[in-house]
């Protein structure tokens, strides 16, 4: 075998490794977000961890007695799930506006146990148009 053939063979392979990382690092990365009324359906996936697109139930929203546990219920207009955050909440957190993405996964009772939360912003475009439709 020629020097110039095992080179080729060695960066072949060493191609192939780093291309095996990256798609092995990338699967356990990708989480896709799902409504509210498919995460309900997907309700008895205990193990999965999930993300669910959702809008705060304004009323439903209730603090533990140690101020870091949160018990409140997410819609879609559809269905209404609900979900037990233990940590700081986000700005932003209850406007009523706002889209929330709560990452996490079901516990036996159904209750969506959220591990993240992420607050998508407001438009201030959304709410333009809808003060010059009122």
């Amino acid at each position: 075998m020629t020097t110039r053939r095992k080179y080729f063979i060695f960066i072949a392979l060493v191609v192939a490794v780093l291309s095996y990382f990256t798609y092995d690092a990338m699967k356990g990365a990708a989480v896709y977000y799902l409504t509210v009324t498919e995460a309900v359906g997907q309700s008895s996936d205990q193990d999965t961890v999930i993300r669910v697109n959702g809008k705060l139930v304004q009323a439903s929203f209730v603090r533990g007695g140690d101020r870091i546990e949160s018990h409140f219920d997410v819609t879609d207009d559809i269905s209404i799930m609900t979900a037990h955050f233990s940590g700081v909440l986000p700005d932003l957190f209850f406007n009523e506006n706002s889209q929330l993405v709560l990452e996490g996964s079901f516990d036996e009772e159904s209750v969506f146990q959220v591990q993240n939360i992420l607050v998508k912003c407001p438009s201030k475009y959304v709410a333009e148009e809808e003060k010059s439709s009122a």
